[in-house]
């Protein structure tokens, strides 16, 4: 008992697997490469295969190559519907995410008071004179309903996914500061 070797752990009898293995493809890929050889009269002495099937196999023996990762397409409408995904994201809104629209335009398509004189000196104060695609997108369905809460016409969720820094955080907090604006007068 002195004279044997101490039992192999989990993680070394993982290894010494993994090493057979290897030796075993490289043997297999060496005996098929010796067939070729044979097959086209070219037999390689028996001291080159003797070292070739010594030698320790390299990462890129063992390794496996993957294919490069890539973006998936976005599932068309149909296969939304199969999914049964709900009626509101399979109707979504697709905004043109290229396009800003300046304060004064925005308020001359919906509503003149669609922002309060404060919101809007305020953000003359800040340099703001244009809206991303996603706030004028936004904006006129959150402000739309200034009330806290209106049993004739509850809150409802609203679904916003866009790139980071497209603006949907100025695209809620306007609404939300609106909305406060007017609870304490």
């Amino acid at each position: 008992m002195a004279g044997e070797p101490p039992p192999l752990s989990r993680k070394e009898l993982a290894q010494q697997a993994k090493l057979d293995e290897i030796k075993s493809i490289q043997e297999k890929q060496n005996k098929a490469a010796r067939a070729k050889a044979k097959s086209k009269k070219r037999v390689p002495d028996d001291d080159q295969a003797e070292t070739a099937e010594e030698l320790p196999p390299t990462q890129a023996d063992v390794l496996p190559r993957f294919p490069a990762p890539q973006k998936p397409a976005a599932p068309s409408r149909r296969e939304l519907d199969e999914m049964t995904i709900s009626h509101e994201l399979k109707d979504a809104v697709l905004v043109d995410q290229s396009r800003s629209f300046g304060i004064q335009e925005l308020l001359d398509r919906h509503s003149p008071s669609l922002l309060s004189l404060p919101i809007l000196a305020r953000l003359k104060e800040l340099d703001i004179e244009s809206f991303f695609a996603v706030q004028a997108a936004v904006l006129p369905i959150l402000l739309s309903d200034r009330s806290l809460y209106s049993p004739r016409n509850p809150p409802r969720d609203l679904c916003v996914s866009a790139p980071t820094g497209s603006g949907k955080t100025l695209g809620y907090v306007i609404p939300i500061v609106e909305v406060r604006r007017l609870a304490r007068t």
